[in-house]
């Protein structure tokens, strides 16, 4: 995926910038205006934003986020998500190894 921010005056490539970007799925047949994809926006800005469903709303797929991943002492590495909980729950998955990993 690529994109090109550009002055809407002179349609210059606008540089230094830290854009903000996610993909979220739209149903079929669903239309969003303008206040709607605003508040989507809002909530995928703010951490642990409660929708008025009830649960935690999160794009299909964030551009901004990362995983921190740690080479443990039993084996396996842990991948953890450090946007998403606390504690245990910043567990993204767990990768088994066939042996102890070497290091150093």
């Amino acid at each position: 995926m690529r994109f090109k921010i550009v002055d809407a005056n002179s349609d210059r490539a606008l540089s230094n910038l830290r854009p903000a970007a996610w993909i979220d799925r739209r149903d079929a047949g669903q239309t969003n205006d303008a206040r709607q994809c605003r508040e989507k926006i809002q909530s995928f800005l703010q951490l642990g934003f409660i929708c008025q469903l009830g649960f935690n709303r999160r794009p299909d797929v964030s551009l901004n986020s990362y995983f921190i991943v740690a080479l443990n002492k039993e084996v396996n590495i842990s991948v953890m998500d450090p946007l998403s909980g606390f504690g245990a729950r910043k567990l993204y998955t767990l990768v088994t190894l066939l042996a102890p990993a070497k290091t150093g």
